[in-house]
């Protein structure tokens, strides 16, 4: 068993060809961990590991910080069952928060149910990386095409917790994720929610420029993390934004929208 390190330094608890697994402990005794992870390039939204971890450190709420990283670049379909033998027995009768960017909120999603997160922070997930699936989606084919085997082929497979809240931003300026914001939402729950903004697939960088990222993260930490603290952040923050809390139905479909 990995010893702990004193509080703000890193333990990595697994490392391989294919997946990296560390730990930034807080101070004292806490109950709540935070488990992020890492899209392709092993960054979230284009920063840096250590600067991520850094945006987490400057929360209030004290936690533990988790860094998964899928070396293989494959949508968590070759690491999934390492991240469950590590995570569940650090993570046992805790209150634990996913989040994640890209591949990284495909893996927050997926994970949230299988770690039994109370809520998921997503920013510009995918629905699916299998071509059947999103036929729309070629950002990434050579990705998905070298994955030798898709035991996920959602980030929301069935069944799904009841339990999990799980907020999703998309950038709302990029079809491809618009239409992956879509499919995700028609598989939501009443807890659940999206947030649509006007920008790009950057939009974690976006988010950061104003300011909004940290507070974000700060928000859902929260035992009573809900709709209304992420759109409070994102209006501090003067980002515009549609809030769907409805399953979306189709083409042209604007309930749930505000």
């Amino acid at each position: 068993m990995t010893r702990p390190s004193p509080a703000g330094d890193i333990d990595v608890l697994f490392d391989d060809d294919t997946l990296r697994i560390a730990c930034r402990r807080a101070p004292g005794d806490t109950d709540l961990a935070v488990v992020a992870f890492a899209g392709v390039q092993g960054a979230f939204g284009g920063i840096p590991v250590e600067e991520f971890a850094s945006s987490l450190g400057r929360a209030t709420t004290p936690h533990d910080a988790y860094f998964v990283i899928d070396k293989t670049q494959g949508w968590y379909n070759q690491t999934s069952a390492n991240i469950d033998a590590v995570l569940r027995g650090q993570l046992a009768r805790r209150r634990i928060v996913t989040l994640g960017n890209s591949m990284g909120g495909f893996g927050a999603l997926l994970f949230g149910d299988r770690l039994g997160a109370f809520a998921t922070l997503a920013i510009c997930p995918q629905y699916s990386i299998v071509g059947a699936l999103v036929p729309f989606e070629t950002r990434w084919r050579d990705f998905a095409t070298a994955i030798p085997v898709i035991r996920h082929t959602t980030c929301l497979p069935e069944p799904r917790s009841e339990t999990v809240r799980r907020l999703v931003l998309a950038g709302g300026g990029h079809n491809a994720d618009m239409a992956h914001a879509r499919l995700i939402h028609g598989c939501m729950g009443a807890r659940d929610g999206i947030f649509a903004l006007p920008h790009g697939h950057d939009l974690a960088q976006v988010l950061k420029r104003h300011g909004a990222l940290s507070p974000l993260l700060e928000a859902v930490l929260r035992p009573e993390a809900d709709h209304a603290a992420v759109a409070d952040v994102l209006d501090a923050a003067g980002l515009d934004y549609d809030f769907w809390d409805a399953p979306w139905k189709g083409p042209g479909d604007a309930s749930g929208a505000g």
